[in-house]
C-alpha cells in the first residue's frame, strides 16, 4: 500500500507541482493584466489630459486672436483720438498766440483812444474864432477861393486873402 501511495504520490506530487505552477502562471497572468490595465488607463488619461491641453492651448490660441481683433480697432482709435488731441493742442497754442496779439493791439488801440480824447479834449477848449481859421485852411487846401472863405467862415476880405497866400507859399 505504500507503495501504491508513493507511486500515486509521485504522480499526485507531480501533478500538484502542475497545478501550482498553472496558478502561478495565472496569477502572472492575471498581474500583467492589471498592469495592462492600469498602463492603459494611464495612457488614456494621458492622451486625454493631451488632448486637453491641445484644446486649452486651441481655445488660448482663439481667445489672444479675438483679444487682437477686438482690441486692435480699440488701439486705432486711440491713435486717431490721440493725433485729434494733438492737433486740438497745436489749436490752442494758435488762438492762445492769437488772443496774445489781440491784448497787445487793445493797448495799443486804448493808448489811440486816449491820445484822441486828449485831442478831442483840447479841440474843444479852443476858442470859436480859432475853428473858424482852420476849417478855413482846410477849405483853402481844397481849392476854395476868397469868396467862399468869406461866406463860409465869416471871415473879412483881407483874412481870407491871407490864408489863402500863406497857403499858396507852402
Amino acid at each position: 500500500m505504500e507503495q501504491i501511495i508513493l507511486s500515486h504520490w509521485l504522480g499526485l506530487s507531480l501533478s500538484l507541482a502542475a497545478l501550482a505552477g498553472v496558478v502561478v502562471v495565472l496569477i502572472a497572468l492575471y498581474l500583467h493584466r492589471q498592469e495592462q490595465l492600469k498602463l492603459t488607463g494611464v495612457i488614456a488619461q494621458s492622451a486625454a489630459q493631451a488632448a486637453g491641453d491641445a484644446a486649452e492651448k486651441a481655445a488660448q490660441r482663439a481667445a489672444a486672436e479675438q483679444a487682437r481683433r477686438v482690441t486692435e480697432p480699440v488701439s486705432e482709435e486711440q491713435q486717431y483720438i490721440m493725433q485729434q488731441f494733438s492737433e486740438l493742442q497745436q489749436r490752442q497754442r494758435e488762438v492762445e498766440q492769437s488772443f496774445a496779439l489781440l491784448r497787445q493791439e487793445q493797448a495799443r488801440l486804448s493808448e489811440l483812444q486816449d491820445s484822441l480824447q486828449q485831442s478831442q479834449q483840447q479841440l474843444e477848449e479852443q476858442t470859436p474864432e480859432s475853428r473858424f481859421y482852420q476849417r478855413a485852411a482846410k477849405l483853402v487846401e481844397k481849392g476854395a477861393d476868397v469868396e467862399e472863405l468869406m461866406a463860409e467862415c465869416e471871415l473879412p476880405r483881407n483874412e481870407a486873402e491871407l490864408l489863402i497866400s500863406l497857403h499858396s507859399r507852402r
